[in-house]
């Protein structure tokens, strides 16, 4: 019967009954706290009870006798929201009080059930198990110590969610070198399944091989679950720590090579395939592994399965393990074949290899793969077989799990190859592109495979000459290619590129790829070029003339059109002139600022300007030139402005950068600099729009241009085109702070209540202008550092902090130069407190003096207490908060004074310390003597 749970409900299982033991065998110290000080009789009372409910505990907990080797859980999408789910398990077969019959499972929705076991002679024709345990009656005996068992059910869901499955079951089989007491650990296995909105449902991958292998000391041990994932989603492995209870990691767990008891060997995974390599163990025993598989589906994590898997190393070692021979990764293009012969060799000449070989490609329903496979003694060949299709292509590739066995008699040993296939689709044919007016068109083929369902088309100014390397599809960021647009289905084989960057006299390149609807792309088209035609004015220039806020001049030149239909055209006959646009910064250039003279013929319409009464200084200008036949605007060319040079003023240095928005190409820059007779010389080329000018003197005033080089990326518009910045002048500064200082330390005098540190001057090392320092102090670890003190003396570099309540805190120090730049801080360095908290054996309360009350010894930073004192009948006769105490033998409750005797304390310390206030628990006796009979009792 199915039950719901909530996170509030109390839901008891047999591990956490068998927990509950280990919980009170940690409770018996707490227990025994309470029975100190009681009477004879009733302490003998509570031991007596104790004893009763852990032996009846114990007497419970051997229905759990340990067993679990390893398992999985799998699931199966059945339809809407119904699943299969499958747990596997391999437990030790001679354990057969722990025989599990049923096992209980949790689905992640809030509802537990308990499902039988399905497999066996007996299974599932009688379901179950019977009920005196004989091992026999289900499961699958593999060996006389491992059996395998599989519990099934069918499970709907109310929704979409992210479920995690889980199985835990008492306990894991004893003796395993890499979980410490192993026998009392829970044996815990989970899958998560993820169902999103929508129609898009999730099988998990079948593992094919088991989770239980043997290796041998001293040789290479490699396992791998050959996973198949029957959908084509993406698989990942990781090795992850096995769990335990509530699915927590296990404590005590450790990777096995990394196991103190067996330490050795690199343990590596790959996590594309999941073939796990121990190179190699280094002694004999018992191990386990967690393996998380996670499955993607175009990126997205669609769900997990753990694998808890286990592994017998021998040693001494009869036998050596076979191995196949390596296959590097494969590609091909759809419609190739694959056919590669694998060699198989095993040290033990007389071994009888066999073969098997796992992956979804040979479950294909369109050509799927075919493994054909030999047995026999050392060499066999084996052949991998595949006619590929364009129904194969996708963005994983295909990976098929080879495991050869070399079925020795004394210890089976295998081994485990993986033969990976990327199968990708043939670029397009016959791409074209034909400029039209002021846009692009491009044409191209079908793509060959019929499934294609859409084309990307990438877009670069000039031509790259890119030939994609094997097994490169799409196009890759590297070639500087840009992606501009797509079409939708197979025959959607024409695109207009008419975006407003386009710009006459650069030549632009297209690549074409087709795409697919499970994310996969094809091999990249040939490069296809065009340029627009000429049919506008082309801007060449746009130079700083002269540099002022009021009268700056700037330079603007343009090229005349050579494509123009002046003859077929009417609108196109003349007569013709330009208009001049501009706006300042790098905008539109929509403000009208003059035109040329008429002219009859376009070939002698001027072609240069200069724009006068500018503030060239401050403000860059951007420009457009339109051309008009008659009275008809013919059009604009594209926007172009000048060069912008700005600074940042550094120590000894300024960074000089500048800005310009033109259609070609600058791929060079002169930096001019003024020399001190006035005169600007070159003193460096670049090809980025930045540079820095250092071992400047700070105060003084540099003065600089940038002359840009560039050109557009057709061959018949003049090149090299130079334009020059404004003349830019700044002041360096020293705005850098110095570096920390180093060899920052602390030395502590905890009773005496002071701190020293100590630091060495950054002088030596990164700064020449060090005039002081400043302390930064914080008293508990973690929290933020204040300023405390300045030390205005560059060489006194220690500092005492004295007359503290607490030495307990952290300190780090800062540098100061001369234009007062502080440093970042330094290392921090921190100080514990000492404290010291202890209480007298002996109390004489009495009046003469002499003590007269209950009180501490001499202690240090103690912040609180909080004292209990107890006579010999458990009652409390005093509590307390003040860490001095002073108490005088007055009881709390009865207001008279407590008799001689013993009395007991507990007392909880609260210390001042780094990380804040911390406890501790003292606990003692004293004794209560007054000098003769109890003095008379106040009264009230």
């Amino acid at each position: 019967m199915k039950k719901t749970y909530t996170e509030s409900s109390l839901v008891v299982s047999k591990n956490q009954t068998y927990l509950s033991v280990i919980f009170r065998l940690r409770s018996i110290e707490l227990l025994s706290g309470l029975i100190f000080g009681m009477p004879k009789i009733k302490a003998a009372k509570v031991y007596f009870a104790l004893f009763a409910v852990l032996f009846s505990l114990f007497f419970q907990s051997e229905a759990f006798s340990t067993h679990n080797r390893a398992g999985e859980i799998t699931f199966e999408h059945i339809g809407g929201l119904q699943y299969r789910i499958t747990v596997t398990t391999y437990t030790k077969a001679s354990s057969c009080q722990a025989d599990r019959c049923e096992l209980e499972i949790r689905f992640g929705d809030g509802v537990i059930d308990t499902i039988k076991r399905t497999n066996g002679p007996n299974c599932p024709i009688t379901p179950g198990c019977p009920e005196d345990n004989n091992c026999s009656a289900c499961g699958e005996l593999i060996t006389n110590e491992i059996k395998k068992n599989v519990y099934s059910t069918i499970h709907s869901y109310n929704g979409p969610g992210i479920f995690k499955i889980s199985v835990e079951d008492p306990n894991r089989n004893s003796g395993i070198k890499n979980i410490q007491d192993s026998e009392n650990v829970i044996f815990y296995i989970e899958s998560q399944l993820i169902i999103y909105p929508g129609n898009s449902f999730n099988s998990s991958p079948v593992l094919t091989n088991p989770p239980i292998d043997n290796g041998c000391a001293g040789l290479p041990f490699s396992h791998n679950p050959g996973a198949v994932d029957a959908e084509g989603d993406s698989l990942t492995y990781s090795l992850v720590t096995s769990k335990g209870m509530n699915g927590d990691p296990i404590s005590t767990y450790t990777l096995p090579n990394a196991n103190p008891a067996c330490p050795g060997g690199s343990l590596t995974i790959n996590p594309l395939n999941g073939t796990l390599i121990w190179d190699s163990p280094q002694c004999q025993g018992t191990f386990n592994f967690a393996i998380l598989i996670t499955e993607w589906r175009k990126g997205v994590k669609i769900g997990t399965v753990l694998r808890d898997m286990q592994v017998f190393i021998e040693s001494p070692c009869p036998n050596n393990p076979p191995n196949i021979q390596e296959v590097k990764p494969l590609c091909v293009v759809a419609g190739d074949t694959v056919d590669v012969t694998l060699q198989t060799k095993d040290p033990n000449l007389s071994d009888f290899l066999t073969f098997n070989a796992t992956g979804e490609l040979f479950n294909l329903p369109i050509k799927p793969a075919k493994f054909i496979s030999d047995s026999g003694t050392s060499p066999v060949y084996t052949r991998f077989y595949w006619e590929t299709s364009c129904n194969h292509v996708r963005i994983n590739p295909y990976n098929s799990v080879i495991k050869a066995d070399d079925n020795h008699p004394l210890l089976n040993l295998v081994d485990f190859e993986t033969i990976e296939v990327t199968v990708i689709a043939p670029p397009i044919n016959n791409p074209k592109a034909q400029p039209f007016g002021n846009s692009i068109e491009l044409t191209w083929e079908a793509s060959t495979c019929s499934n294609a369902s859409c084309y990307r088309i990438y877009r670069k100014i000039d031509s790259l000459g890119f030939k994609p390397d094997s097994c490169v599809t799409g196009v890759p960021a590297y070639t500087g290619y840009q992606f501009i647009g797509s079409t939708e289905g197979l025959n959607s084989t024409t695109f207009t590129d008419n975006s407003p960057n386009l710009v006459l006299g650069q030549k632009y390149c297209y690549m074409v790829v087709a795409c697919f609807q499970n994310g996969a792309q094809s091999i990249a088209s040939e490069e296809f070029c065009a340029e627009l035609k000429k049919e506008l004015p082309i801007i060449t220039n746009v130079s700083v003339i002269t540099t002022d806020n009021t009268f700056g001049v700037d330079s603007i030149i343009w090229s005349t059109p050579t494509e123009l239909d002046t003859l077929n055209n009417p609108l196109h006959k003349g007569p013709y002139h330009y208009e001049i646009y501009r706006s300042k910064g790098f905008g539109s250039a929509t403000d009208f600022v003059g035109k040329t003279l008429v002219s009859t013929f376009l070939g002698e319409t001027d072609t240069i300007w200069e724009n006068t009464g500018l503030d060239t200084k401050n403000t860059p200008y951007s420009y457009k030139i339109a051309l008009y036949s008659d009275t008809f605007l013919v059009g604009y060319s594209q926007v172009a402005s000048s060069v912008f040079l700005s600074s940042q003023p550094t120590d000894n240095q300024l960074n000089l950068s500048w800005t310009a928005s033109v259609p070609w190409s600058n791929y060079e820059y002169l930096v001019y600099k003024q020399n001190n007779a006035g005169v600007f010389n070159e003193i460096a080329k670049v090809t980025e729009p930045k540079y820095e000018d250092k071992d400047l003197l700070n105060g003084k005033e540099y003065c600089y241009y940038i002359k840009s080089v560039g050109k557009y990326s057709t061959t018949d518009i003049i090149s090299p085109l130079y334009n020059k910045s404004q003349i830019h002048c700044n002041i360096p500064v020293d705005n850098i702070p110095p570096c920390e200082p180093d060899g920052f330390s602390l030395s502590s005098i905890c009773t005496l209540f002071e701190n020293q540190l100590q630091w060495n001057n950054p002088l030596n090392t990164c700064a020449d202008d060090v005039i002081g320092y400043k302390i930064y102090y914080s008293p508990k670890f973690g929290s933020e550092f204040t300023h405390i003190y300045t030390v205005n003396e560059d060489s006194d570099t220690v500092f005492l902090h004295q007359d503290l309540n607490s030495v307990a805190g952290c300190y780090a120090v800062t540098a100061i130069d001369t234009f007062f730049n502080e440093s970042p801080l330094s290392d921090t360095a921190c100080a514990e407190n000492c404290p010291t908290y202890e209480l007298p054996n002996i109390f004489t309360p009495g009046g003469d003096g002499f003590n007269d009350f209950f009180q501490p010894f001499p202690y240090r930073y103690v912040q609180s207490i909080d004292l209990k004192i107890y006579n010999r009948w458990g009652e409390i006769v005093h509590q307390n908060n003040d860490p001095d105490i002073l108490w005088n033998g007055l009881h709390d409750k009865t207001k008279r004074f407590c008799n001689s005797g013993v009395y007991y304390y507990v007392c909880t310390v609260h210390e001042i310390k780094l990380k804040g206030i911390e406890s501790r628990i003292i606990t003692g006796y004293f004794h209560l003597l007054w000098e003769g009979d109890t003095p008379n009792q106040p009264t009230y």
